[in-house]
């Protein structure tokens, strides 16, 4: 109560007899005439809220009910006490609303409480809901989830009656029958406030069937307003760009836009990376990409997505490259790949650095280690972003941010084989010391540039 105006609360506890000091509070103790209470202190409660002006002078009015309510320890009490807030929310119904929240926030609400209290709280509660409206009640059973969070998966055998009359009250507001609250608003909590329903993350066993249910009743709304087997469809580059909107993506996440959190099909709420992948592996895709992504043509912003995408798509040239045994087929692919690459770095929508990182934790994840001529080509097409962004780019400020590209050669390259005696004139020979090439004009041209930089340290 340290955040409470002690004098208020104090004399809103005498005011109303709660200090033990008046008629009232013996009343409370020796139950002889239930109604006749309930007027006495229905005049009060008439009395004191014509002076409340403000929500937080009805919270302050609210928790002395509540403390009284959770601190009853007999039944005749218990009882007097549930009779006279249902009263007071009769005669006040925008009571209703405080008085649950009080209880259900309240520090000892939990499945630990004695049945005594938890048994008049549920019985409290089924009535106080049938007042709010439909924010109101939104409110309610957002606390009522936040319980449901806290229940263990296997419950206690001396708390499942507890339990069950919780599930009754969770059951009565879901029920589309009793119109508490719009069904849609329920299903929106579910998914906002627990979010499970996943095999590592299943509700807990006695809500499952009632919420799983519940959101499944949902799913041919989702089919109706989903367009069915999108994932599936892919656009054309070249001609797709004006109808593009049918596959909108997240710009970082690569999934559909949704417009309303419903039970869609797994297929349509994944990452669409292999959607984007095939876009992003076609010669002039760069519009239809930006236009997937919802990004403008001359926006220089830094997309993620395509980062990861030229990443996957450079991993899979290698293990390609490592199946073509004619070098004018490994050509073709590469070459392809760069001109793809370079599009988009020329475009400031990727970072060289950003890939060589992508591309990094990439290899470094896989099993075993990658052997084959893949491995030069790849060292091939970074040395030639590396000279393209190096010349367009002199400051010399983000070169520290190339040389995890020593690191990538170190993974790529853990074998102690020597390098074939280069030779200029075959294209060949040129791709095979690609990664020397990379190490030496780092070590040679970009360390000491670093090294002699006033901001280096």
């Amino acid at each position: 109560m340290a955040n409470i105006d002690e004098p208020i609360y104090l004399a809103c506890r005498r005011a109303l007899g709660l200090d033990g000091s008046s008629e009232i509070s013996g009343l409370l103790s020796n139950v002889q005439d239930i109604d006749a209470l309930t007027d006495h202190v229905i005049n009060v409660v008439r009395t004191k809220l014509r002076e409340q002006n403000s929500i937080r002078d009805v919270i302050i009015f609210v928790r002395p009910f509540v403390e009284l309510f959770m601190d009853s320890t007999n039944a005749p009490r218990m009882y007097t006490i549930n009779k006279l807030l249902k009263n007071m929310v009769e005669f006040h119904p925008a009571l209703a609303k405080p008085f649950a929240e009080g209880i259900l926030q309240h520090p000892r609400m939990n499945f630990t409480l004695p049945a005594l209290i938890w048994n008049s709280a549920m019985d409290l509660l089924q009535y106080l809901v049938r007042f709010p409206d439909y924010k109101g009640i939104r409110d309610i059973f957002k606390l009522l989830l936040e319980k449901v969070q806290v229940l263990m998966s296997h419950t206690p055998l001396q708390d499942i009656e507890k339990v069950f009359k919780f599930y009754t009250l969770v059951a009565l507001i879901m029920n589309p029958d009793n119109n508490l609250q719009l069904s849609y608003f329920i299903q929106n909590e579910i998914k906002q406030t627990l979010p499970w329903g996943k095999p590592e993350s299943p509700y807990p066993p006695c809500f499952s069937s009632l919420l799983l249910k519940f959101i499944d009743s949902f799913r041919p709304t989702a089919q109706l307003v989903s367009i069915t087997g999108r994932d599936m469809l892919y656009p054309i580059v070249g001609y797709s760009n004006y109808a593009s909107i049918l596959w909108r993506l997240h710009y970082a996440k690569l999934k559909f836009h949704q417009t309303a959190p419903l039970p869609f099909d797994r297929a349509q709420v994944q990452p669409q990376t292999e959607l984007f992948c095939y876009v992003i592996k076609q010669l002039n895709s760069r519009d239809l990409a930006f236009s997937l992504v919802g990004i403008a043509r001359n926006v220089k912003q830094r997309i993620t997505a395509i980062e990861e995408s030229l990443a996957d798509l450079l991993i899979w040239n290698i293990f390609e490259t490592n199946k073509i045994q004619e070098f004018e087929g490994q050509l073709h692919l590469w070459t392809v790949t760069a001109h793809i690459v370079l599009v988009y770095v020329q475009n400031v929508c990727i970072t060289l650095s950003g890939i060589l990182s992508t591309i990094n934790i990439k290899i470094a994840s896989l099993s075993g280690p990658l052997y084959g001529i893949g491995r030069d080509w790849l060292m091939w097409l970074i040395g030639q972003m590396l000279c393209h962004v190096l010349n367009k780019n002199h400051v010399k400020a983000t070169w520290p941010d190339y040389l995890i590209l020593l690191d990538l050669i170190r993974i790529l390259y853990p074998d102690n084989q020597s390098l074939p005696e280069p030779d200029y004139r075959d294209f060949q020979s040129v791709v095979s010391i690609a990664a020397a090439s990379n190490w030496y004009f780092l070590t040679t041209r970009v360390i000491p540039a670093i090294v002699a930089s006033p901001h280096s340290t």
